[in-house]
Protein backbone atom coordinates (compact mmCIF):
# COMPACT_ATOMS: atom_id res chain seq x y z
CA UNK A 1 0.00 0.00 0.00
CA UNK A 2 1.29 3.39 -1.15
CA UNK A 3 1.72 6.06 1.25
CA UNK A 4 0.02 9.23 1.43
CA UNK A 5 2.97 11.16 -0.03
CA UNK A 6 3.90 8.32 -2.66
CA UNK A 7 0.17 8.94 -3.93
CA UNK A 8 0.76 12.75 -3.75
CA UNK A 9 3.71 13.05 -5.59
CA UNK A 10 1.48 10.17 -8.49
CA UNK A 11 -1.15 12.06 -8.79
CA UNK A 12 0.89 15.56 -9.13
CA UNK A 13 3.13 13.96 -11.66
CA UNK A 14 0.02 14.10 -13.86
CA UNK A 15 -0.95 17.56 -12.86
CA UNK A 16 2.30 18.95 -12.27
CA UNK A 17 1.39 22.62 -13.82
CA UNK A 18 -1.29 23.00 -10.89
CA UNK A 19 1.07 21.11 -8.01
CA UNK A 20 4.75 22.48 -9.08
CA UNK A 21 5.43 24.99 -6.55
CA UNK A 22 3.64 22.51 -3.88
CA UNK A 23 6.13 19.43 -5.44
CA UNK A 24 9.14 22.24 -4.73
CA UNK A 25 8.08 22.86 -1.24
CA UNK A 26 7.88 19.44 -0.16
CA UNK A 27 11.28 18.36 -1.35
CA UNK A 28 12.95 21.87 -0.03
CA UNK A 29 11.42 21.84 3.03
CA UNK A 30 9.68 18.11 4.00
CA UNK A 31 9.75 18.86 7.61
CA UNK A 32 7.48 21.80 7.21
CA UNK A 33 4.87 20.41 4.54
CA UNK A 34 1.62 19.00 5.73
CA UNK A 35 -0.46 16.53 3.48
CA UNK A 36 -3.98 15.15 4.37
CA UNK A 37 -5.91 13.15 1.83
CA UNK A 38 -9.18 11.45 2.10
CA UNK A 39 -10.35 9.14 -0.60
CA UNK A 40 -10.07 11.03 -3.61
CA UNK A 41 -10.01 14.93 -2.28
CA UNK A 42 -6.00 16.23 -1.03
CA UNK A 43 -5.28 19.23 1.07
CA UNK A 44 -1.58 20.21 1.24
CA UNK A 45 0.16 23.07 2.59
CA UNK A 46 2.95 24.76 3.59
CA UNK A 47 3.28 28.21 5.72
CA UNK A 48 0.27 29.99 4.54
CA UNK A 49 -0.13 28.51 1.29
CA UNK A 50 -2.47 25.47 0.96
CA UNK A 51 -3.85 24.09 -2.06
CA UNK A 52 -7.06 21.71 -2.60
CA UNK A 53 -7.73 19.04 -5.29
CA UNK A 54 -9.92 16.59 -5.99
CA UNK A 55 -13.95 15.85 -5.12
CA UNK A 56 -14.98 18.62 -2.54
CA UNK A 57 -15.20 16.65 0.53
CA UNK A 58 -16.15 18.77 3.70
CA UNK A 59 -14.21 16.49 6.14
CA UNK A 60 -10.73 18.07 4.50
CA UNK A 61 -11.44 20.68 7.00
CA UNK A 62 -11.90 18.93 9.77
CA UNK A 63 -8.23 19.48 11.85
CA UNK A 64 -7.38 22.44 9.70
CA UNK A 65 -6.78 25.18 11.87
CA UNK A 66 -4.21 27.59 10.40
CA UNK A 67 -3.44 31.16 12.22
CA UNK A 68 -4.00 34.53 10.13
CA UNK A 69 -4.38 35.35 6.62
CA UNK A 70 -4.05 32.37 3.74
CA UNK A 71 -3.09 32.26 0.20
CA UNK A 72 -6.09 29.35 -0.81
CA UNK A 73 -6.01 27.61 -4.56
CA UNK A 74 -8.75 25.39 -5.23
CA UNK A 75 -11.44 24.25 -8.66
CA UNK A 76 -14.38 26.15 -9.35
CA UNK A 77 -16.26 23.17 -8.08
CA UNK A 78 -15.00 24.11 -4.50
CA UNK A 79 -16.34 27.28 -4.55
CA UNK A 80 -19.67 26.58 -2.48
CA UNK A 81 -17.46 24.59 0.40
CA UNK A 82 -14.30 27.46 0.08
CA UNK A 83 -17.31 30.13 0.60
CA UNK A 84 -18.26 28.22 3.49
CA UNK A 85 -15.40 27.47 5.69
CA UNK A 86 -13.38 31.05 4.57
CA UNK A 87 -14.11 34.76 4.74
CA UNK A 88 -12.41 38.05 4.42
CA UNK A 89 -11.93 37.61 0.84
CA UNK A 90 -9.00 39.24 -0.73
CA UNK A 91 -7.55 39.50 -4.49
CA UNK A 92 -4.01 37.82 -4.71
CA UNK A 93 -3.73 39.78 -7.88
CA UNK A 94 -5.37 43.11 -8.13
CA UNK A 95 -6.88 42.77 -11.42
CA UNK A 96 -10.73 43.86 -10.77
CA UNK A 97 -11.57 44.69 -7.54
CA UNK A 98 -14.89 44.22 -7.68
CA UNK A 99 -14.18 40.34 -7.77
CA UNK A 100 -12.08 38.39 -4.73
CA UNK A 101 -11.38 35.79 -6.37
CA UNK A 102 -8.18 35.04 -9.16
CA UNK A 103 -8.75 32.93 -11.67
CA UNK A 104 -4.99 32.21 -12.72
CA UNK A 105 -3.75 29.79 -15.73
CA UNK A 106 -0.72 27.41 -15.24
CA UNK A 107 1.57 27.34 -18.26
CA UNK A 108 4.13 25.14 -19.47
CA UNK A 109 7.31 25.49 -21.55
CA UNK A 110 9.17 22.68 -23.33
CA UNK A 111 12.48 22.57 -24.79
CA UNK A 112 11.55 21.50 -27.99
CA UNK A 113 8.39 25.19 -28.23
CA UNK A 114 11.17 27.16 -27.26
CA UNK A 115 13.47 29.37 -29.51
CA UNK A 116 15.83 31.79 -27.74
CA UNK A 117 16.87 35.27 -28.80
CA UNK A 118 20.60 35.78 -30.31
CA UNK A 119 20.74 38.89 -27.63
CA UNK A 120 19.57 40.13 -24.73
CA UNK A 121 19.38 43.45 -22.62
CA UNK A 122 19.12 41.74 -19.21
CA UNK A 123 21.80 39.83 -17.66
CA UNK A 124 21.94 37.28 -15.11
CA UNK A 125 21.92 39.06 -11.29
CA UNK A 126 25.01 38.77 -9.33
CA UNK A 127 26.07 39.07 -5.78
CA UNK A 128 26.81 42.63 -6.34
CA UNK A 129 23.64 43.29 -7.41
CA UNK A 130 21.56 42.26 -4.36
CA UNK A 131 21.83 46.21 -2.78
CA UNK A 132 18.83 46.70 -5.90
CA UNK A 133 16.60 44.33 -4.63
CA UNK A 134 14.15 43.98 -2.02
CA UNK A 135 14.05 41.05 0.72
CA UNK A 136 11.60 38.80 -1.79
CA UNK A 137 13.66 39.41 -4.88
CA UNK A 138 17.09 38.59 -2.83
CA UNK A 139 15.67 35.23 -1.29
CA UNK A 140 14.51 34.84 -4.99
CA UNK A 141 18.31 35.42 -6.13
CA UNK A 142 19.64 32.92 -3.38
CA UNK A 143 17.93 29.60 -4.50
CA UNK A 144 17.62 27.69 -7.83
CA UNK A 145 19.20 29.20 -10.64
CA UNK A 146 19.08 33.01 -9.35
CA UNK A 147 17.89 35.37 -11.70
CA UNK A 148 18.06 38.06 -14.33
CA UNK A 149 17.78 41.58 -14.27
CA UNK A 150 17.67 44.98 -16.01
CA UNK A 151 20.12 47.38 -14.38
CA UNK A 152 20.42 51.24 -15.05
CA UNK A 153 22.29 53.38 -12.79
CA UNK A 154 21.98 51.36 -10.10
CA UNK A 155 18.49 51.08 -10.46
CA UNK A 156 16.15 48.15 -11.31
CA UNK A 157 14.69 48.55 -14.35
CA UNK A 158 13.04 44.91 -14.82
CA UNK A 159 13.74 40.73 -13.11
CA UNK A 160 12.68 37.41 -13.51
CA UNK A 161 13.78 34.35 -11.35
CA UNK A 162 14.10 30.56 -11.56
CA UNK A 163 14.22 30.29 -7.98
CA UNK A 164 12.10 26.97 -7.71
CA UNK A 165 14.24 23.71 -9.44
CA UNK A 166 13.53 20.23 -8.84
CA UNK A 167 15.69 17.62 -10.73
CA UNK A 168 14.32 14.43 -8.38
CA UNK A 169 12.95 11.56 -11.07
CA UNK A 170 10.26 11.66 -11.91
CA UNK A 171 10.39 15.53 -11.78
CA UNK A 172 12.88 17.46 -13.71
CA UNK A 173 11.54 21.09 -14.11
CA UNK A 174 12.15 24.69 -13.02
CA UNK A 175 9.42 27.88 -12.09
CA UNK A 176 9.71 31.14 -13.27
CA UNK A 177 8.90 33.78 -10.60
CA UNK A 178 8.07 37.12 -10.37
CA UNK A 179 8.51 38.71 -14.08
CA UNK A 180 8.79 42.17 -13.68
CA UNK A 181 9.31 45.78 -15.82
CA UNK A 182 9.44 48.91 -14.29
CA UNK A 183 6.00 50.93 -15.51
CA UNK A 184 7.60 53.34 -17.60
CA UNK A 185 8.98 50.97 -19.65
CA UNK A 186 6.26 48.44 -20.25
CA UNK A 187 5.11 47.41 -24.06
CA UNK A 188 8.50 47.35 -24.80
CA UNK A 189 9.62 43.84 -25.35
CA UNK A 190 11.59 43.94 -22.00
CA UNK A 191 9.28 41.10 -20.36
CA UNK A 192 9.77 38.90 -23.51
CA UNK A 193 13.72 39.66 -23.06
CA UNK A 194 13.71 38.48 -19.35
CA UNK A 195 11.33 35.74 -19.83
CA UNK A 196 13.11 34.27 -22.76
CA UNK A 197 16.60 34.90 -21.12
CA UNK A 198 15.76 33.14 -17.59
CA UNK A 199 14.04 30.07 -19.73
CA UNK A 200 17.17 29.47 -22.03
CA UNK A 201 19.21 29.86 -18.43
CA UNK A 202 17.14 27.25 -17.60
CA UNK A 203 16.97 24.80 -20.48
CA UNK A 204 21.24 24.96 -20.14
CA UNK A 205 20.64 22.83 -17.32
CA UNK A 206 18.98 20.27 -18.92
CA UNK A 207 15.70 21.18 -16.85
CA UNK A 208 12.83 19.31 -18.85
CA UNK A 209 9.76 21.52 -18.40
CA UNK A 210 9.35 24.97 -17.09
CA UNK A 211 6.03 26.24 -15.49
CA UNK A 212 4.65 29.67 -14.59
CA UNK A 213 1.08 31.00 -13.10
CA UNK A 214 -0.63 34.31 -14.57
CA UNK A 215 -3.63 35.87 -13.78
CA UNK A 216 -6.29 34.96 -16.57
CA UNK A 217 -7.13 38.75 -17.48
CA UNK A 218 -3.66 39.52 -17.69
CA UNK A 219 -3.76 39.53 -21.29
CA UNK A 220 -0.79 41.34 -22.33
CA UNK A 221 1.72 38.43 -20.28
CA UNK A 222 -0.47 35.89 -21.29
CA UNK A 223 0.22 37.12 -24.98
CA UNK A 224 3.72 37.48 -23.99
CA UNK A 225 3.77 33.94 -23.11
CA UNK A 226 2.14 32.01 -25.92
CA UNK A 227 4.50 33.66 -28.31
CA UNK A 228 7.63 32.72 -26.47
CA UNK A 229 5.59 29.23 -26.91
CA UNK A 230 4.28 28.63 -23.51
CA UNK A 231 0.51 26.79 -23.39
CA UNK A 232 -1.92 26.68 -20.86
CA UNK A 233 -1.95 23.06 -19.04
CA UNK A 234 -4.51 24.22 -16.20
CA UNK A 235 -6.15 26.49 -14.39
CA UNK A 236 -7.60 26.96 -10.70
CA UNK A 237 -8.89 29.72 -8.54
CA UNK A 238 -6.65 32.02 -5.37
CA UNK A 239 -7.63 34.25 -2.42
CA UNK A 240 -6.13 35.45 -0.12
CA UNK A 241 -8.51 34.64 3.42
CA UNK A 242 -8.92 33.47 6.97
CA UNK A 243 -10.60 30.34 8.05
CA UNK A 244 -13.70 30.47 10.19
CA UNK A 245 -13.46 29.20 13.55
CA UNK A 246 -15.37 25.76 14.51
CA UNK A 247 -18.50 26.68 17.05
Amino acid sequence: MISEYEQFLKIAENHLGYFCFMVWDYYRFPEFFELKIINDTIRCNYENYTLFYGKPDKRIFGDFDPKGELFISFKPDWISLIKENFYDFELVVKINEEEKINKFLCMELLEENFTPKEHYQSRKLEREDLSVLGIKRRIHQSRGFGGIGIIKEDSLLGCAFASQVVQKKPFSFATIRDVWVSPNLRNQGLGSDLTSHISKIIFNQQVERIFLWVEERNYPAVHLYEKLGFTTVDSFLSTVCKIKKKS
